[in-house]
């Protein structure tokens, strides 16, 4: 049961919140969607290791962070693997896709 004491206490926590929220330095996230096909030459394994060895640790280095790398098997659209990155900003994501071409 809703009284007016817990709809208050409840409407000025969520403001609190909100308030945070917006002092909060801002992120940008960059999505990268891979689209792999089921198979013999086995795409999925190259691909892992590829993000395992090659792209996750390059990120990192060039101080991009934090990766996540996600994937399914199952439903609409697969087999896929998602790659989120976090950058402080669009000047920041340009300047680390940039030293991304680069890093040997």
């Amino acid at each position: 049961m809703i009284t007016r004491r817990t709809l208050l206490s409840t409407a000025l926590s969520a403001s609190a919140l909100s308030a945070q929220a917006k002092a909060a330095n801002p992120s940008v996230y960059e999505l990268r969607w891979i689209r792999l096909r089921n198979g013999p030459d086995n795409q999925r394994v190259r691909l892992n290791e590829y993000l395992r060895d090659g792209l996750v640790p390059s990120l990192t280095r060039i101080g991009v962070g934090p990766v996540g790398v996600f994937g399914s098997s199952i439903g609409p659209d697969t087999p896929f693997v998602l790659v989120v990155t976090q950058h402080k900003s669009l000047g920041a994501m340009e300047e680390s896709l940039a030293k991304l071409k680069t890093d040997p």
